[in-house]
């Protein structure tokens, strides 16, 4: 009985890590009259979070995605933050109801995330922490037995560095002292190619 407590319970450490790495929250403030900021790019599975600053609002969803949840909450002093999670790739449109014709309006792109060619042949790549404040390591799994390029690219797709590996491995990356945002990994090797994304904050 013991074990398999034990084993529930590092599957369930195992679910919340990947939630962890993998999800990203975006932040745009409301408030009069504006959605700061009022374009942004995110992922399917990250979440966006309307936060209340001045005034009383709405965010309210136009045209978005087919299959996506429409939404109309209302932003204001007695109802500061609501949570949309992404599930759907494409544009997601929305405005503030009261006031769209004072120009309070937003939108966001929601990218499908990056999934790796030959991903299930026992091959892993994990970034930890993600996000980060610079400093993080990215490790291979324990059954890389190939020549394997793993690299480092910004979002413009510049490569930033990049290292051969021939077994399982883990590397020390610092970006301290770059400008915050998104980053990529990319594990590339005969077998197929594996990107993650890595997102340095303040």
């Amino acid at each position: 009985m013991k074990k398999y407590i034990q084993i529930s319970i590092l599957i369930i450490m195992g679910l919340a890590f990947h939630s962890e790495v993998f999800a990203v929250k975006h932040i745009v403030h409301v408030g009069n009259y504006y959605f700061n900021p009022s374009v942004l790019n995110v992922s399917v599975g990250d979440t966006v979070r309307f936060q209340w600053d001045a005034g009383i609002h709405t965010t309210t969803s136009g045209i978005i995605p087919a299959g996506a949840e429409v939404w109309d909450e209302d932003i204001k002093n007695s109802s500061q933050v609501f949570d949309y999670h992404v599930e759907f790739a494409g544009v997601y449109n929305y405005v503030c109801t009261p006031h769209a014709a004072m120009g309070m309006a937003g939108s966001f792109t929601a990218s499908a995330p990056a999934v790796g060619i030959g991903e299930n042949n026992g091959r892993e790549l994990q970034i930890y922490p993600n996000p980060s404040r610079g400093f993080f390591k990215v490790m291979t799994g324990n059954t890389l037995e190939e020549e394997t390029e793993i690299s480092l690219f910004d979002i413009s797709g510049k490569t930033l560095s990049t290292e051969l590996v021939y077994h399982a491995a883990t590397l020390n990356f610092d970006l301290s002292d770059s400008p915050r945002g998104y980053y990529f990994i990319r594990l590339k090797s005969e077998s197929g190619t594996i990107v993650r994304r890595i997102v340095i904050v303040d």
